[in-house]
């Protein structure tokens, strides 16, 4: 027995050639991961249930966290099951990452027909934006109130938005430097949008 590699390294090897596998095959890029967004169509606490059906046809993505008073969720994956040859684009930028779940997400909307996406979380500290609530008229179907948020949720400024299903209002927060009240109602009345006078 050669003196310099003594009998218990011999044990060890078979451990160092699954570490070195595992290492040259990227398999310990399979470990779970996660990240957060804002997620774009949760307007009113039911869409909750939607996100969560979607979700369902989607193996490759879990719900860790979905937080409608945030307006986001947190979603966990293994990163090669997110691409169909299971390689994963080296140096993925944080953007392309979103982009990949996006096209997963749109792929398998079916009845809810890419009412959801997700977008970076805001920048704006949450202390540091404005509430703003406009009553508007009756909006008795879930596909009249989305139409309603997706008229003031496209106006720069605005955070996060809700449509009330008991009580017929639009709620938003925005930013104060790049729009306010006025800006919205009038987005809502050029969409014909019953704005009943202050």
């Amino acid at each position: 027995m050669n003196p310099q590699f003594p009998m218990k390294s011999i044990r060890h090897l078979p451990f160092l050639i699954i570490a070195l596998l595992c290492w040259r095959g990227g398999l310990l890029e399979a470990e779970e991961q996660s990240s957060t967004y804002r997620l774009i169509g949760l307007f009113e606490p039911s869409r909750q249930d939607d996100f969560r059906d979607l979700m369902s046809n989607i193996p490759e993505l879990q719900i860790a966290k979905l937080d409608f008073e945030k307006d986001e969720v947190t979603l966990s994956y293994e990163l090669p099951k997110l691409f169909i040859d299971g390689k994963v684009p080296k140096d993925l930028p944080p953007d392309k990452l979103m982009e990949r779940i996006n096209n997963l997400i749109g792929s398998k909307s079916g009845r809810h027909k890419n009412t959801f996406k997700l977008t970076a979380l805001s920048k704006l500290p949450a202390h540091q934006q404005t509430r703003v609530d406009i009553k508007i008229g009756i909006l008795d179907c879930k596909g009249c109130r989305y139409g309603v948020y997706q008229i003031v949720n496209k106006i720069d400024g605005v955070e996060r938005v809700t449509v009330g299903v008991e009580t017929p209002m639009v709620t938003a927060w925005i930013d104060p430097a790049k729009t306010n009240r006025e800006a919205i109602e009038a987005a809502l009345k050029k969409a014909q949008v019953a704005v009943p006078a202050s």
